[in-house]
């Protein structure tokens, strides 16, 4: 593994570390706000805005404090308790932030912390000494307290702006049990006057020491919390900025979940639940709660990520595997036995369960929707187990409908458990291998009509020195007879090797697409006429019948008709050349199906045993002749008859002969079609159709 690797995986881990850290800050935060909140929404706002303002006379701990230390005194002024002294044992040396002065009508009761009587009098007289700006008097039936001089918990004028009606509701109300269990609470007078600013003067002896000292703690806790609360945040931001690293963690978190059974995960999350309402049922611990609630939530982002990543993480399953197991063992089976052994499974269960269902529905009517439910179920998965194979099968079908007729079709990509999965595989070897043996035998072709190219060409330079030296040599007037006869001979061979190298040149253009035609309109009927016309010497010297059956008005097609007056004339030349003597020659012509059939049919003089490859280049009809044609004559009929968008055919029945081409009649849409494939002629000069073989 490559440092930069490594160092990527670090990046990714610790932008999931942001996230988790923020979120469970956050988390933390929240859930505390909200517990305060649920439990005393309206002292937790005080609480607050105290901590804020460092105000330690506006906190609920200085209040309870207060308030319970008016109660104990009350409750030693009224003969109802001795234990005052024990209940405050620092309180008088905390008298800097507190002073209590209090006595009952007897006198015999008196609370004080200070000796000094001048500020007991002013006390008594509702005075607060000076550096004191709280006061707390109770004069027996009253109970009202003055901060900075303003009045902020007054029981009579049910004044309340600090909250203290929690603490001392029960002295603001004459009919509760205080005043019934306290009879000489009306002949008690009290003071308590607190310091503007409080101080920690000695937090181990107690009083309101212990109070600033808590405060200030919780004051500073208080702004820690705003400080994580406010990291929690910025790390979050963090997390969100680099979320494409923190997916590559998630991810990679996924994987190692992914491996986990399903049934794994679902037992584990039952347990976790189970444990959970146990706890909350048993145990009344926040921080317990709290904390259950936490892992709680970890668990389910474990959860969401994990089908996140791993959206199909229902077939990682022990149910799954052994599916799988007992699938690949049908797989060995043949494509028969597996699709009876499913059904006869699909069979047997539909019988049990139905078995089940009336066994049910006699003895426990409503636990009979259980088996009709499964069986249902059953029949839907079968159903659509059967839909899927039935459509792969349609899959195949086309595949080998496209695989018969040429065209391309991607291969074939079935589920592993697919029943036709191997027989798709197996089709698409077999299209590989056909492609293959198809590019060889293309590419042989081209090789081979190269090389011809480039003899045919290599044989044309020295062949026209020939004809010219023999042309010379006719012209000359004193040869001998049997010299001139030489002479004649090698012309005749001359000439017929000349017409076999332009033959080679067109049927290599006509292989390799480079031939040029000169698409027009053009009437077949006459083009055979003129063909027939042209080559009349010749049907009178082969001493053949001729019979046409042309029709009487013009075919009109779209072609070249130059190449298409070589085709007829090859077929012509043909038919009188290899017919056999004093046999009749049958040419016809007709329209059908929106295509015109010219057809050329002789009796042949030699036996054709070769006919499926009798339009092949260098193929005669007859193998053992060495003399006459070439074997190209109906190759290149047929190369020019497709090069003008038709067809050519080539029927035998024992010695009959029948040569047809086929070409589309013309219409306009059809001349607009080949000029847009490119099939238009480079020439707008009318076609000649020249008298003489070419």
């Amino acid at each position: 593994m490559d440092i930069k690797s490594k160092s990527r995986k670090k990046g990714s881990f610790l932008s999931w570390l942001c996230f988790f850290l923020g979120v469970s800050i956050l988390l933390t935060a929240a859930g505390g706000a909200l517990f305060y909140a649920v439990t005393d929404l309206d002292g937790t706002r005080r609480t607050v805005k105290s901590l804020a303002e460092n105000d330690v006379q506006k906190t609920r701990e200085f209040q309870g404090y207060v308030s319970n230390l008016t109660f104990s005194a009350l409750s030693y002024l009224s003969e109802n308790t001795d234990e005052f002294s024990s209940q405050y044992p620092g309180l008088r040396g905390d008298a800097a932030n507190l002073i209590v002065y209090g006595k009952n009508s007897k006198g015999d009761r008196v609370v004080s912390n200070i000796n000094d009587d001048g500020k007991n009098r002013k006390l008594a007289e509702g005075l607060a000494p000076e550096g004191y700006n709280y006061l707390l008097s109770f004069d027996g039936e009253n109970l009202k307290i003055t901060r900075d001089g303003a009045v902020v918990y007054d029981t009579v004028d049910q004044i309340d702006r600090d909250g203290y009606e929690s603490f001392l509701e029960p002295l603001a109300d004459q009919d509760s049990a205080i005043w019934q269990n306290y009879p000489r609470l009306d002949k008690c007078r009290l003071f308590i006057a607190a310091a503007e600013k409080p101080a920690a003067l000695d937090a181990s002896a107690g009083g309101l020491s212990r109070v600033v000292t808590e405060v200030e703690r919780k004051r500073l806790a208080f702004y820690a919390g705003i400080c994580v609360t406010a990291l929690g945040v910025i790390l979050l931001i963090v997390s969100i900025a680099l979320r494409a690293r923190k997916a590559e963690f998630e991810k990679a978190v996924a994987r190692l979940t992914g491996r986990l059974w399903v049934e794994t995960k679902g037992i584990a999350t039952v347990i976790f639940v189970i444990f959970f309402f146990l706890y909350t049922a048993v145990s009344r611990g926040t921080a317990g709660f709290f904390i259950l609630l936490y892992l709680l939530f970890w668990y389910l982002m474990l959860i969401v990520n994990d089908i996140r990543f791993n959206p199909q993480f229902y077939r990682h399953s022990f149910f799954g595997a052994a599916r799988r197991v007992y699938g690949d063992y049908l797989n060995q089976k043949p494509f028969q036995k597996r699709f009876l052994a499913r059904f006869w499974q699909f069979a047997a269960m539909e019988v049990l369960l139905f078995i089940l269902l009336l066994l049910f529905a006699f003895r426990a009517p409503p636990a009979a929707c259980f088996p009709a439910a499964a069986m249902i179920a059953l029949l839907y998965f079968y159903g659509r187990a059967v839909k899927e194979t039935v459509s792969d099968f349609g899959l195949l079908l086309d595949r080998i409908a496209s695989l018969k007729a040429g065209t391309g079709v991607p291969p074939l990509r079935f589920a592993r458990e697919s029943d036709l999965a191997a027989a798709a595989a197996d089709l698409d070897s077999i299209e590989s291998g056909i492609s293959r043996a198809v590019e060889a035998r293309v590419k042989s072709e081209r090789m081979k009509v190269d090389l011809i190219t480039n003899v045919s060409h290599d044989i044309k330079t020295p062949l026209t020195s020939i004809i010219n030296y023999i042309d010379l040599l006719q012209r000359e007037e004193n040869l001998p007879g049997e010299v001139r006869d030489y002479v004649d001979i090698l012309a005749r061979k001359a000439d017929r090797l000349k017409r076999m190298v332009q033959d080679i040149f067109d049927i290599s253009k006509a292989s390799s697409g480079n031939m040029e035609l000169r698409m027009e309109e053009l009437d077949l009927n006459k083009l055979l006429q003129q063909t027939l016309a042209d080559m009349q010497e010749n049907i009178d010297a082969s001493g053949l019948t001729v019979r046409t059956l042309l029709p009487e008005g013009p075919v009109f097609i779209y072609a070249d008709g130059n190449r298409l007056y070589r085709v007829f004339q090859n077929l012509i030349k043909n038919a009188l050349q290899y017919s056999l003597e004093g046999s009749r020659v049958f040419i016809s012509l007709q329209q059908e199906n929106g295509k015109a059939l010219a057809q050329v049919k002789n009796t042949s003089k030699y036996a054709l045993d070769n006919a499926p490859d009798i339009t092949e280049r260098f193929v005669r009809g007859d193998e053992s002749r060495t003399t006459e044609g070439s074997g190209l004559g109906l190759s290149i009929a047929k190369s020019f008859t497709e090069a003008c968008g038709g067809t050519f055919e080539i029927r035998v029945d024992a010695d009959l002969f029948s040569a047809s081409v086929t070409l589309p009649l013309y219409a306009p849409d059809t001349r607009e079609e080949a000029e847009e494939t490119g099939e238009e002629r480079k020439d707008d000069a009318p076609p000649e159709f020249p008298g003489g073989p070419g």
